[in-house]
């Protein structure tokens, strides 16, 4: 699969949470003896909207280098949106993630805006 897009959008988090480099928003909570968290556990929401330009998607477009003549192609949209919503909580091995998401239409064909979540857990070893 081949993309070409650029993704601009900023975290709004709040809560106890770790500096960027040591939470598990980023999946970076560091877990050594060497590099400490100061805070035992993490529990904070968070927004995260994005504004997306695409240039190629291989999912709508198709191949790059031939044509394909048996796939429904269609035109990315220039533009889109996409947001997540999340609450995240974290201990020293353990995280916990709820999120939902919505993003605006890939393209013009596309009948509905996508609306979805996702559960995740995570344990960390040493």
């Amino acid at each position: 699969m081949f993309y070409t897009n650029v993704k601009a959008g900023t975290y709004f988090c709040l809560g106890a949470f770790e500096q960027n480099n040591n939470t598990a928003l980023f999946n970076t909570r560091i877990n050594s003896k060497e590099v400490a968290t100061k805070k035992k556990h993490e529990l904070f929401a968070y927004f995260y909207p994005q504004l997306i330009a695409q240039g190629y998607n291989a999912t709508l477009q198709g191949t790059l280098f031939y044509s394909t003549k048996q796939a429904i192609t269609s035109k990315p949209t220039a533009l889109m949106y996409q947001q997540t919503f999340g609450i995240l909580y974290a201990k020293p091995r353990w995280t916990g993630r709820i999120e939902t998401n919505f993003q605006t239409k890939e393209t013009s064909l596309q009948n509905r805006q996508q609306r979805y979540g996702s559960i995740q857990f995570a344990y960390r070893f040493n």
